[in-house]
């Protein structure tokens, strides 16, 4: 599975070419954050949650 990840890598080097698409940075890092949980790095999913958020607060309806 550790062979992946180059691929969540690479989408979000790609996402910060983008400056002006700052969502699509934000799901790069989610995407590779859900990728680093199923993996039990959990320490890097933070930092890229932590990242994401900060990027695109979430949103919940009440």
């Amino acid at each position: 599975m550790e062979s992946l990840r180059p691929a969540f890598d690479e989408g979000v080097i790609l996402a910060r070419r983008l400056p002006e698409d700052r969502s699509a940075l934000a799901r790069a890092l989610t995407d590779r954050s859900m990728f680093l949980l199923a993996v039990k790095r959990y320490e890097e999913a933070h930092a890229d949650f932590a990242e994401a958020t900060a990027l695109r607060p979430i949103v919940t309806r009440t």
